[in-house]
């Protein structure tokens, strides 16, 4: 699931954003993180890999920048980054890789309007990685205080009507870059389910369905007895729904970093691992 959400963080997704880089000599696009958690680093590190496609140009999270150069280069699930990383004494955070160097502002404000960008700086696009703001209005400043052009959100938005939900391999061909100024990459149990539900109802035709979802732990699920920061959610454990795949979903949260497993009931066995393999013979 980490993976196809930063995969929407790609060059073949930048380009179906109207920023294809494809002639040499265009500039890459102007990014902004806003967010720097599990999700906001991994994009981060994956985006930084293609420097003639993103550069970087602000960095904003609500805790010490100490701290968010140390969580970019150590990932206790996905590894030691490669690059060096450190903190000069200006706030901003400096990446070195070989005769590269990247030297990125950082702030730290729990507001969009708070996000104190560099003079003359300008920003194409926004990666909305908090988890805060998840409607439309929330999300405005970004286009009227920070002036971009285009906001990703790593989680789905929360609006009537909806805001495009992209699954990379389902259905990005539906991004319209004259009206979607604002598209998510979903959630994670939708892009873990929506890529297999589509080989299945296209091929088999599905009725109706109920899937389990294991899951696992997050920075907002507390593993033993302990008060809960989302009120709205007080046993936040037990189960949840994958309205993008429109099948309803028992999710079980277990405790652990890296693992998942995904169980579709009532689809007849052999003729699913059929489909599948095709599929992945067909490369899909």
């Amino acid at each position: 699931a980490y993976r196809n959400h930063i995969s929407f963080f790609t060059e073949k997704t930048c380009i179906k954003l109207g920023y294809g880089r494809t002639k040499i000599g265009m500039p890459p696009v102007k990014v902004l993180l806003n967010g720097c958690g599990r999700i906001g680093r991994l994009a981060f590190r994956v985006a930084w890999a293609h420097p003639d496609v993103f550069q970087f140009v602000h960095l904003n999270d609500i805790t010490a920048v100490e701290s968010v150069a140390y969580l970019l280069k150590y990932d206790s699930v996905h590894g030691t980054w490669g690059p060096d990383v450190s903190v000069d004494g200006n706030n901003t955070i400096v990446i070195k890789d070989g005769d590269r160097v990247d030297r990125i502002p950082y702030t730290s404000s729990k507001t969009i309007e708070g996000i104190a960008v560099a003079e003359g700086t300008t920003v194409e696009m926004v990666y909305e990685c908090t988890g805060v703001f998840l409607t439309r209005a929330k999300i405005a400043p970004y286009f009227s205080h920070i002036c971009a052009k285009k906001v990703v959100v790593s989680a789905p938005v929360k609006d009537t009507p909806p805001v495009l939900n992209i699954v990379v391999g389902c259905n990005e061909e539906k991004y319209d870059p004259a009206i979607d100024h604002i598209v998510t990459a979903a959630s994670c149990t939708t892009n873990c389910l929506a890529p297999v539900v589509k080989v299945i109802h296209e091929n088999l035709g599905i009725e109706r369905g109920c899937i389990t979802t294991i899951h696992n732990l997050t920075n907002t699920q507390t593993i033993v007895d302990a008060p809960n920061a989302k009120k709205a959610d007080l046993r936040r454990a037990r189960w949840g729904q994958a309205p993008a795949a429109g099948l309803y979903d028992i999710l079980i949260r277990h405790p652990t970093c890296d693992t998942g497993r995904l169980l579709l009931r009532r689809t007849h066995v052999s003729a699913a691992n059929g489909v599948g393999r095709a599929q992945g013979r067909a490369g899909i």
